[in-house]
């Protein structure tokens, strides 16, 4: 397929969901594996971070891989190694033996992602502002669907079913590699290993950076924070909880595409940045206020993820503006994607340890400062007296 064509984003899309089932596959299956290995619950969470720890630690690595082997080569293989390690989870004879899997599995799932990241960051112009802000919704995608998929398993003891028919999965997905847009060559990077450490000190990088990363631990934290807080402290149904989440998904969708048009019609990304901090803050404050009604809060909370969708996809389409070329952006993509992992470590107890001790007003707080960091890093010095012409001379996409 073309680079840029919708058919091409659309697929490589499809490449990131089908990936990001794997975290929520493991999400819903934590009980069922405590009980097949009769360990703690605790100990059962390393199926979930099990992935999202090679892919921390990894990530700039294998970003600087994809940048020397081309994406097509990255992606493919990287799906070679998750179908091999997800058919082997399934088989598992101890517990040692599955976590040792998973890591395994998510190196290939961490390769996949950013092969097919930088691959978006190679679109063609016209429609580069459209991929990148559509980029973020594939993981929510992905993993509200296998959610919905595995609460049917959960508690049948059919656990190591799923991981089977998640690999056959990917095996379908490794037929359509040849499909995806090929780079040019000539597009690939030379770089060292240790040519990764300069990438980190630029000053654009670190500044988007600094914003992902604050957003990520925020907004991570919140999905574990709204479980707890809507299910036992408001009294709402599971069912209710995930009609909840899927509007949220549909909201983010559409406010994704919404932010890629706007930025193509010329407006400054920074208005369209606050515009959605100001919107998850709004409505993350309603969801947690004492007092307000169930219906209220539900409604609130979908509103408040749209809001963060569209300040997430304002930051994603920013990313190619901090590569140093255009043959490390599969490095540049894989360091501002470890912040995503460690935001999932870092999430919930941060937001978690937040909410439960200290006054609800530090809480607002905490949300109002990771939702604007962005704005206060990000946006040219005097934006509020630019144009939009000025604006976009300063540096806003």
């Amino acid at each position: 397929m073309k680079s840029g064509s919708w058919g091409s984003i659309l697929l490589i899309l499809l490449f990131a969901a089908l990936i990001a089932a794997s975290h929520g596959k493991s999400l819903a299956l934590v009980n069922d594996v405590a009980s097949a290995f009769s360990v703690s619950f605790a100990q059962a969470g390393w199926v979930v971070s099990a992935v999202a720890a090679v892919a921390a630690l990894g990530a700039p690595f294998v970003g600087w891989f994809v940048d020397r082997i081309g994406e097509r080569r990255a992606i493919a293989g990287g799906l070679v190694i998750a179908i091999i390690a997800g058919f082997s989870v399934s088989l598992a004879p101890d517990f040692a033996a599955l976590i040792a899997l998973r890591v395994v599995e998510g190196a290939g799932y961490i390769t996949v992602v950013l092969g097919s990241l930088s691959l978006l960051l190679k679109t063609s112009s016209a429609r580069q502002h459209d991929a990148l802000a559509i980029w973020p919704v594939a993981s929510p995608i992905g993993g509200a669907a296998a959610v919905i998929w595995v609460s049917h398993i959960v508690g049948t003891g059919a656990w190591r079913q799923v991981f089977v028919v998640h690999a056959a999965l990917l095996v379908v997905a490794l037929l359509f590699v040849p499909l995806l847009p090929a780079a040019p060559t000539s597009h690939r990077s030379s770089a060292s290993p240790k040519d990764i450490l300069k990438i980190y000190k630029s000053p654009g990088l670190l500044r988007l950076g600094a914003s992902l990363g604050f957003l990520y631990v925020l907004d991570l934290g919140l999905v574990a924070a709204s479980q707890s807080y809507l299910a036992h402290g408001r009294g709402i149904s599971p069912m209710i909880l995930g009609k909840m989440f899927a509007a949220s998904v549909v909201l983010m969708v559409g406010c994704a595409i919404l932010t890629g048009q706007l930025l193509k019609r010329g407006i400054a990304g920074v208005w369209i940045g606050l515009f959605g901090a100001l919107l998850a803050i709004a409505g993350t404050i309603v969801v947690y206020s004492p007092g307000v009604p169930a219906a209220v809060a539900i409604v609130s909370s979908v509103v408040a993820g749209g809001g963060g969708g569209i300040l997430t996809s304002w930051l994603t389409t920013r990313i190619p503006s901090v590569a140093p070329s255009r043959e490390q952006l599969g490095t540049t993509g894989g360091i501002l994607s470890q912040l995503l992992y460690l935001g999932m470590f870092l999430g919930p107890p941060v937001v978690l340890g937040i909410f439960d001790n200290f006054p609800r007003i530090v809480f607002y707080a905490f949300v109002a400062a990771a939702n604007l960091t962005p704005i206060a890093l990000l946006a040219p010095k005097g934006w509020l007296s630019l144009s939009r012409r000025g604006l976009a001379e300063a540096g806003a996409p």
